[in-house]
């Protein structure tokens, strides 16, 4: 059984600054659309984006069921500018049982903060 620690997923806006975002996208394989396999360290988006989250909007425009190709070529188109992504965000942390969840809520407490 696999448990979600923090939720389910959510839609954010994510403003894109101009130029290249350093984040890797794949087709999804279940089903029309795009994910993001990767996102590099060095990437100004390496904190608001993670893999596995889905782009579904740029600057308002429903990208949702589009390739990565398709994708590419808009975010090309307006790599001079500013971007609003809109991001489906998924859980981050996939637990398979409770006991690992367990660990999981005491491995993130800071002792040294006491």
């Amino acid at each position: 059984r696999i448990i979600a620690i923090d939720g389910g997923p959510g839609k954010i806006s994510v403003m894109a600054p101009p130029g290249k975002l350093g984040i890797i996208l794949a087709n999804k394989a279940d089903s029309k659309g795009t994910v993001v396999s990767g996102v590099r360290t060095s990437s100004v988006l390496a904190e608001k984006i993670s893999p596995g989250d889905r782009i579904i909007a740029i600057d308002g425009e429903d990208v949702s069921r589009m390739t990565v190709s398709e994708i590419t070529t808009i975010m090309a188109r307006k790599s001079e500018f500013e971007r609003t992504l809109t991001v489906l965000t998924t859980p981050k942390h996939m637990i398979r049982n409770h006991s690992e969840a367990y660990a999981a809520a005491n491995h993130s407490i800071d002792p040294e903060g006491s």
